[in-house]
């Protein structure tokens, strides 16, 4: 029961998180462009093409997507779970940059693996 209230606790952080930056970036006249974006955290984004490349990437690995249909899962739940990954990222990203906080290269190389 503890994970599940965890997961509950960090799916609402994390939407607030999202819901806060959204609306910072809907009144930004600046900033990278909406366009082809399939994400934008402060001045840093996810093009759509990033995301297609990752998502193709997983697709292409026979074992990753045996592994999401045991566990349920459906092809378009990947790209649901990469931006999720990728939105994190900018955010942590972001607020390192603004808390002046460094983020070693081995814990980003640990993050992506996970993926």
């Amino acid at each position: 029961m503890g994970h599940r209230v965890r997961r509950t606790v960090t799916s609402s952080v994390l939407a607030t998180a999202l819901l806060a930056g959204g609306s910072l970036l809907a009144g930004c006249g600046s900033g990278p462009s909406q366009f082809g974006s399939a994400a934008i955290v402060g001045p840093r984004s996810v093009s759509l093409s990033e995301l297609q490349r990752q998502v193709d990437g997983v697709l292409a690995k026979p074992q990753v997507m045996q592994s999401v249909t045991l566990q349920g899962g459906q092809p378009a739940d990947i790209s649901q779970v990469m931006i999720t990954n990728d939105v994190q990222h900018l955010l942590l990203t972001e607020a390192a940059r603004r808390d002046d906080v460094a983020i070693s290269e081995i814990g980003r190389a640990s993050c992506r693996e996970r993926v």
